[in-house]
């Protein structure tokens, strides 16, 4: 699990409960800041909230509290808050109290700095999962994934656009809505890999890290050629 790391993000209840169930689970998870000066995540801050987790958590989000008790309950998990907070901790708290440089992502960055960062996470996530990975350049060199993405929507109006004039009845015509192909694939499903499990599981705030969280995921499923879950985005439920 991937936790794009912005000032409010543990505020979120589900975020806190995505890390718990992730930790639980044995799922490695990582940490990496985005580099969002409006949202500047602070690692002492963060520990120092997570250690006073049932006091803050209520001043600074009426109802988080309510809201991961009524999910716990309704999954059959007894844990007490104190419980849920010093599971929180230890699943957080090396990554947060380490004085080497924490993973960072640099959204408004150029191509080759946003791959970088992607890169770094895959390897990082190599690491942590005890895995090799090797990684190949992309042949034929294609431009940064979110041009990629413009590009393949301009040509699908275009198409559009002539099919529509071409028709001699378009009243009759069914109308066909589309979400995109970005990375060349459907945004909302990926077809041939019904039966493949996800790379990894990206966690973040949306008001914070939505654009910065959607791009990762793009650049992730074009290095990975495998999907990439993106929370509040591809879940059913």
């Amino acid at each position: 699990l991937v936790l794009l790391a912005t000032e409010g993000v543990l505020l979120r209840p589900w975020c806190l409960l995505e890390l718990y169930q992730a930790y639980k689970l044995g799922i490695p998870i990582l940490i990496m800041e985005v580099d969002a000066p409006r949202h500047r995540f602070d690692k002492t801050a963060a520990k120092r909230f997570l250690r006073n987790l049932e006091v803050d958590l209520p001043q600074l989000n009426p109802g988080a509290i309510e809201e991961i008790t009524k999910h716990l309950a309704k999954v059959g998990d007894t844990v007490s808050i104190r419980d849920f907070r010093d599971t929180l901790l230890d699943a957080l708290e090396p990554q947060l109290s380490t004085a080497t440089d924490q993973l960072k992502f640099h959204p408004w960055g150029t191509d080759n700095t946003v791959l970088a960062d992607a890169t770094d996470l895959i390897m990082a996530m190599a690491r942590a999962a005890e895995r090799e990975v090797k990684l190949q350049r992309p042949s034929p060199p294609r431009n940064i994934v979110l041009c990629h993405a413009i590009s393949e929507f301009t040509k699908q109006q275009i198409s559009r656009a002539s099919r529509k004039k071409a028709s001699q009845r378009p009243s009759t015509r069914r109308r066909k809505t589309s979400l995109g192909t970005l990375s060349g694939r459907s945004a909302s499903s990926f077809g041939e890999y019904e039966d493949v499990q996800y790379a990894l599981f990206i966690s973040y705030f949306r008001e914070e890290a939505g654009c910065d969280a959607r791009l990762l995921q793009l650049m992730l499923v074009r290095k990975l050629d495998r999907p990439v879950f993106l929370d509040a985005t591809d879940a059913d439920d």
